[in-house]
């Protein structure tokens, strides 16, 4: 599939956001060529979402992720938008590993912990709520 105009990913993006009351933030997007690198060799990141400032935001989308179906498509951007909802998560973790200064290993598995807890709260809110938005238009798919 060749990849959609940059009108129709922010709008979509845009829309999909306020519906999930994140319209007080600022979210922007970015396509990469290569994939970024995923914790696990095995698995491939088609997206990710970084908090940059207050309530601003880069979603970050790999070429691979167009060539994924329309309802993995929406999955995935309604499960970054998510994250934004739970952003905090991070927060405290920078604060509990400054307090661990003195136990590296303390601190890698309280993120670990905290990642692992996060991912699993945001696949579920993704799963529950993606099939009450439309699919990405320029995916050609209704339903």
């Amino acid at each position: 599939m060749q990849r959609p105009s940059e009108g129709l990913i922010y709008n979509y993006i845009r829309s999909a956001a306020d519906k999930l009351r994140l319209r007080d933030w600022d979210i922007a997007y970015m396509v990469h060529e290569q994939p970024e690198a995923h914790k696990d060799p095995d698995q491939e990141t088609y997206a990710s979402v970084v908090p940059t400032y207050g309530t601003s935001a880069d979603i970050r989308l790999s070429d691979s992720f167009f060539r994924l179906g329309a309802t993995d498509q929406r999955r995935i951007l309604i499960h970054e938008l998510c994250h934004l909802h739970a952003h905090m998560f991070h927060h405290v973790a920078e604060q509990v590993e400054k307090a661990l200064e003195e136990s590296p290993e303390g601190k890698e598995m309280l993120r670990h912990i905290l990642t692992e807890a996060e991912e699993h709260a945001v696949d579920q809110f993704a799963r529950i709520l993606a099939p009450s938005f439309p699919l990405p238009p320029w995916t050609g798919k209704n339903r």
